[in-house]
């Protein structure tokens, strides 16, 4: 049982919940934000485009910076 909007819900419960809200409300950068928080890149990198093309190439490098701090083989090369 899920005990949002308690205080003992999970930071990750209430980002979700807030996520749902935000796609709702059309505020895709905000959506974007709280996916890329919550390691759903793909997520948050489908909806990107709907701020800006801009928007999508800085969450890109964003994960791309992600992958060569972690040592991904899945980093580009640099």
């Amino acid at each position: 049982m899920a005990m949002l909007n308690t205080m003992y819900s999970k930071k990750e419960d209430r980002l979700a919940e807030t996520a749902k809200q935000l796609i709702r409300c059309g505020k895709f950068r905000e959506y974007c934000e709280v996916q890329f928080e919550l390691k759903n890149y793909s997520k948050a990198m489908a909806f990107a485009p709907a701020v800006s093309i801009e928007y999508w190439q800085e969450l890109a490098e964003r994960k791309a910076n992600l992958l060569q701090e972690e040592g991904s083989a899945d980093a580009p090369y640099a």
